[in-house]
């Protein structure tokens, strides 16, 4: 027999498939040719500026969001064409958006528009309104494209944590358990960025607050807007969070799997979950399958960060040191070819090295799943310690160490970049992008232990210790640079200010004008 909360999660997705918008209704229509070159726009700026694919429309939304709150703080005046830009740079389809939606994306930016112009004036100020921006972006994106599957396969895999996980020698209550898991289920299931963290924490802990607020109640939120900030961040770095997400990593296969047989063939659910036998057959055939999809993604996302790179690397050396190079009378080719040649290699090099686990994990999924839908009468433990108490003494010498590490390592690569002929401008952009790969390689590598269902810290030799050693400092110094090129890609900042606003205003022009002919034309008939 089937755990309640598998029959809770199957009747769930049933109910979400009968939901549907009303059938008669006018939908939001882009011209067809303005959407086509709007789309290769959208499709040639993804590889400069390459993001993880299911952040891409969000993120998006952000862009566009940030670029017209400079022109306009009108929701009417943004909602319509927001929509219809995303329609055109292929991000929803033409004629599937009703133009109901409109009106619900006024309300979600007069809510934000409020806040914004109502929140505490003080040093926080602008940084509270870029994050009110990108929870405006989140919720948005929510209401034009509903994540309810994954909502609901995340409340089933955390009401399955929830029944596991003993918190040992920690004072913590049930509500502060579940809220832990949520946002641990939603970095290790959902992939959440932080955006998407603090929205869907915000509606988790206030869910009022997305519920169409009153005047009254968006007047208290933005006199305690501060303080709920903080308190949403401080849950989301709470020291629990770390050690939860590697528990929660192991069940992320097996719920992954589940949601996929259930994609494929809704209507035989029931029956294909009610007998175990078949069920383990299907377990296999669909955990090949996201096995290859996964490969296929890796080397899809790892190419386009190759070319990412490189188009990046030759547009400065092109425009920063080739120049300088020639005037400081260091030009050389071979160290031109290092500089361009060598990163995009790296990246290579480790989606070459990337293994996703196979048949023994195969193994270990299928029997994960089984558990969770056939329960046992006593269900497994596993116990969340307390994180470790840090040392100050011990804490500052071993940061001494690295500190001291990380500057053999910086310095033995400069050495051997000034014995080839290097600038200090060259060098510094090598470094850059040689230390942005290593932390893109990260992200891939743990990309690809998405079906592992064992503890991702285990298994680690003498040879990943080392090159742990020579890799972090720069993969230290990546995370900090991908942080800084969100807000500073000299490329995406030329595109932001005086190529894209120009382009939407020249697609919004062609959509107008054709719309003008083809009324014309009908006059004329």
């Amino acid at each position: 027999m089937i755990s309640d909360s598998t029959d809770k999660y199957l009747k769930s997705i049933r109910s979400l498939s009968k939901h549907e918008e009303p059938t008669v209704v006018s939908n939001i229509h882009v011209d067809y040719v303005a959407s086509k070159i709007a789309t290769l726009y959208e499709k040639l700026r993804q590889v400069i500026d390459y993001q993880e694919e299911h952040l891409l429309r969000k993120n998006t939304i952000q862009r566009i969001l940030k670029r017209r709150l400079l022109l306009s703080s009108d929701p009417e005046e943004i909602a319509n064409p927001l929509i219809s830009e995303l329609i055109r740079g292929g991000y929803f389809l033409n004629d599937k958006i009703p133009e109901t939606k409109i009106k619900k994306i006024e309300n979600i930016l007069a809510k934000y528009i409020f806040l914004m112009e109502n929140s505490p004036v003080d040093f926080e100020k602008n940084e509270l309104i870029e994050w009110l921006k990108d929870l405006a972006a989140t919720e948005i994106e929510e209401k034009l494209a509903p994540s309810e599957t994954d909502s609901v396969l995340l409340e089933y895999m955390a009401e399955e944590l929830l029944k596991r996980l003993v918190f040992q020698n920690i004072d913590i209550d049930q509500n502060k358990k579940k809220e832990l898991i949520f946002i641990a289920c939603q970095k290790s299931l959902l992939k959440a960025d932080q955006s998407l963290l603090n929205w869907r924490l915000l509606r988790f802990k206030l869910p009022e607050f997305t519920n169409s607020p009153n005047l009254d109640s968006l007047v208290k939120f933005s006199e305690n807007l501060l303080v709920i900030k903080k308190g949403v961040e401080q849950s989301i770095n709470d020291p629990l969070i770390k050690n939860i997400q590697l528990i929660a990593y192991r069940f992320v296969p097996g719920f992954l799997v589940i949601k996929d047989i259930i994609s494929e063939d809704l209507n035989e659910t029931n029956q294909i979950f009610e007998k175990p036998d078949t069920l383990e057959a299907r377990l296999k055939f669909f955990y090949e399958k996201r096995y290859k999809s996964i490969k296929k993604k890796n080397r899809t996302w790892g190419m386009r960060w190759v070319i990412s790179i490189l188009l990046s690397k030759m547009f400065l050396a092109f425009l920063i040191e080739i120049p300088y190079d020639r005037f400081a009378n260091k030009f050389s080719f071979v160290s031109l070819g290092v500089n361009l040649l060598v990163p995009p290699l790296l990246m290579f090099l480790i989606i070459s090295s990337i293994r996703v686990p196979k048949e023994k994990n195969k193994k270990l999924v299928c029997e994960q799943i089984m558990n969770i839908i056939y329960p046992k009468k006593e269900l497994e433990t596993i116990i969340v310690k307390k994180p470790l108490e840090k040392k100050i003494f011990k804490n500052l010498v071993l940061r001494i160490i690295f500190l001291i590490s990380s500057v053999i390592v910086f310095g033995g690569v400069i050495y051997l970049l000034l014995k080839i002929n290097f600038s200090w401008v060259s060098i510094t952009i090598f470094l850059a992008f040689f230390s942005l790969i290593a932390f893109s390689g990260m992200r891939i590598e743990a990309s690809s232990k998405q079906l592992k269902a064992t503890n991702r810290e285990k298994e680690e030799g003498i040879l990943d210790f080392i090159a742990d050693i020579f890799f972090l400092p720069f993969r230290n110094a990546g995370k900090w640079l991908s942080g800084q090129l969100q807000k500073y890609n000299l490329i995406i900042l030329i595109l932001n200010l005086f190529f894209e606003a120009p382009l939407q205003i020249f697609f919004e022009f062609i959509e107008s004008w054709r719309n003008f002919i083809k009324a014309k034309k009908e006059e004329l008939e």
